[in-house]
């Protein structure tokens, strides 16, 4: 990538092959998302389960509890929450 006088940016591809490139990417990466559901599934639930629990185990925390007593007081709220 060049600068000119005109300030204007001139690329060292063509604008064709960058857009090809940029959609070939993009089918990809929904093939391989596609392809790893079975694992990206349970890892977004578990993401969500986390951020969803953290202010319990933060609220508990604060107010003395110990590890073990927010930890599962936490755990057990998300399983009931979703109905594990």
């Amino acid at each position: 990538m060049s600068k000119t006088s005109t300030d204007a940016v001139e690329w060292s591809l063509p604008r064709g092959l960058i857009v090809l490139l940029s959609a070939a990417s993009a089918v990809l990466v929904v093939a391989g998302t596609r392809a790893a559901s079975e694992i990206i599934g349970p890892v977004f639930l578990a993401v969500v389960l986390t951020i969803a629990m953290s202010p319990v185990g933060r609220y508990l925390r604060r107010h003395g509890w110990p590890a073990w007593a927010w930890r599962r007081v936490s755990v057990r709220s998300g399983m009931r929450i979703w109905k594990i």
